[in-house]
């Protein structure tokens, strides 16, 4: 059951991906452009682990993952240079100096930094929950493949995603109010609420189930304050 979780979940991000293809030749927005980088391997990640069952463990399925891992640690931090656009789009006047942009963009840089080499120093393990197998950094209790396997390994730190969640929360409420555009928010809310709830409860899928809500707000936002503000550069 959570192999086809897994499927429908990079089913729905590749669809998204299409989309944000097209947005990106209709606008040439950056914002746009930038969002599409991480959203590009947002699929291949879903489609490792629903395929991993059938691959069994290995190098193959061990080189997917790890590729499935690096994409997310260098990629993602990119939305903080996505926040600092579509506060200076939305007009406020505390992000116009450069310096400001500039700090986005030495955020985005630090995270991906950080997090990669931190996650170079790990090694990864098979993890089993349910019907799926996948590689990962940890291995959670009641997820060992083999006995003696539970509890090995550590977790890269999530310092710099729960930054960006809490940012795009708090950016999303300043355009709900001066924009009338709740949709950045209500997009971040529902990951902000997936990801949190443990693993242990509903399965890890729930972070991922998020992740095409997310990514459709933040194109949608994208598009509204690129057009209201007349450029393609921010």
């Amino acid at each position: 059951m959570l192999k086809l979780i897994y499927f429908l979940i990079g089913t729905a991000n590749l669809a998204l991906l299409v989309v944000a293809l097209r947005l990106w030749r209709q606008t040439r927005f950056t914002s746009v452009l930038l969002i599409i980088l991480p959203l590009a391997f947002l699929w291949y990640d879903n489609y490792t682990i629903a395929a991993g069952a059938f691959l069994g463990p290995g190098p193959l399925l061990e080189g997917m993952s790890q590729v499935r891992f690096l994409a997310h640690y260098l990629l993602l931090p990119g939305l903080f240079i996505v926040a600092g656009s579509f506060a200076r789009q939305a007009g406020y006047r505390w992000a116009r100096p450069r310096a400001v942009m500039g700090t986005f963009c030495l955020l985005a840089v630090a995270f991906a930094a950080w997090e990669t080499v931190a996650y170079l120093r790990l090694d990864l393990y098979p993890v089993c929950l349910g019907d799926t197998l996948r590689y990962s950094t940890a291995v959670r209790p009641g997820q060992a493949c083999e006995p003696g396997m539970e509890g090995l390994g550590a977790d890269v730190p999530l310092a710099g995603s729960i930054v960006l969640v809490l940012l795009f929360l708090a950016l999303g409420a300043a355009l709900w109010r001066t924009h009338r555009w709740p949709w950045l928010f209500t997009a971040t809310l529902v990951i902000f609420v997936l990801a949190g709830i443990p693993s242990a409860v509903a399965g890890p899928f729930l972070s991922n189930l998020g992740e095409p809500v997310f990514n459709a707000g933040l194109l949608a936002t994208a598009v509204f304050l690129g057009r209201a503000s007349g450029t393609s550069r921010a």
